[in-house]
């Protein structure tokens, strides 16, 4: 029997797991985030990914400041960062692109250009500091039109990628689109922000970029993967133009803490909820409670 499958964020809107954080949450006091810059484009979802691989490299920069050598532990880190971000399991995806043509019109060449595209610009984002901001948006920008395609896998989300990624060529080509100018002036406002929410230094060994902690747990399949995970902090990135830090934030987040426990044996101390849109980030201290988690287990056994 095909498992049913659920995403971590439709997990935590079932009111027997909303009903175990209630305790949990109750008490916390929810700071607003201080706005900044709002959009001058509608493009909220799309930029809400490139927030996400946005300051995913810029974590992944300052941590490369802090080895003094590119040690063979740091490029086995990088190797396993490779395979959990989501634009690589996109890239696997087009490897068997044929399977995705559009019978009315083959498209083998475009699938083949952006399958190497795509491959060259993750080579870009892991191991290059690209210092001109824009080639770093090019390059953010092709790995989030990637991001649904392993997060959906469908055809025509796969289509929609592969027309997405002609449509920014054409613009690299003539620079003439509204669209990606307002794109661009975004990224730009939010580059300067996190560059000022991360300025402390990090002396960070072990870190998880996109990692994944979807599982399967009776007869489901939870697909999750967080943010970024530094040491013992779990970090979520949220795009909103809303100030307010809503419960359901902290809802999603305890569900991360579960799982990467149950996947991994590990504990998260604490979360930090960045907004690029924000010049401040808000962090929650968390105890580890064992009773929370059996209890999120064995809910988990019996609902499903």
């Amino acid at each position: 029997m095909e498992k049913e499958q659920i995403t971590a964020t439709e997990l935590a809107k079932i009111n027997e797991i909303r009903n175990l954080f209630n305790p949990f949450i109750k008490d916390i006091k929810l700071n607003k985030f201080k706005i900044k810059h709002l959009p001058n484009h509608k493009s909220y979802s799309l930029f809400g990914i490139i927030s996400d691989y946005l300051i995913r490299y810029l974590f992944l920069k300052k941590i490369k400041e802090n080895y003094l050598v590119e040690s063979d532990d740091f490029i086995n880190k990088l190797t396993e960062t490779t395979e959990e971000i989501i634009a690589y399991k996109s890239f696997n995806i087009l490897i068997n692109y044929s399977s995705y043509y559009d019978p009315d019109n083959i498209q083998e060449k475009e699938f083949s250009k952006f399958k190497e595209r795509l491959n060259e610009e993750i080579s870009n984002y892991l191991f290059k500091n690209e210092k001109d901001l824009f080639e770093l948006f090019k390059t953010i920008y092709i790995l989030s039109i990637s991001d649904i395609i392993f997060r959906v896998g469908k055809k025509e989300y796969i289509l929609n990628s592969l027309n997405n990624f002609l449509e920014f060529e054409e613009f690299l080509s003539n620079k003439n689109n509204k669209k990606y100018d307002n794109l661009f002036e975004d990224f730009k406002n939010i580059y300067e922000n996190l560059n000022i929410l991360l300025k402390n230094d990090l002396k960070i060994k072990n870190f998880k970029l996109n990692p994944s902690l979807g599982l399967t747990e009776s007869n489901i399949l939870i697909k999750a993967d967080a943010d970024l995970i530094l040491e013992d902090t779990l970090v979520e990135i949220k795009t909103s133009k809303d100030p307010n830090v809503k419960n359901d934030y902290l809802e999603q987040l305890l569900i991360y803490v579960l799982l990467y426990f149950k996947k991994t044996g590990k504990i998260i101390k604490d979360f930090k909820i960045i907004n690029p849109r924000a010049t401040n980030l808000i962090t929650f201290k968390i105890s580890w409670d064992k009773d929370l988690y059996n209890n999120f287990k064995n809910t988990l056994n019996n609902f499903f």
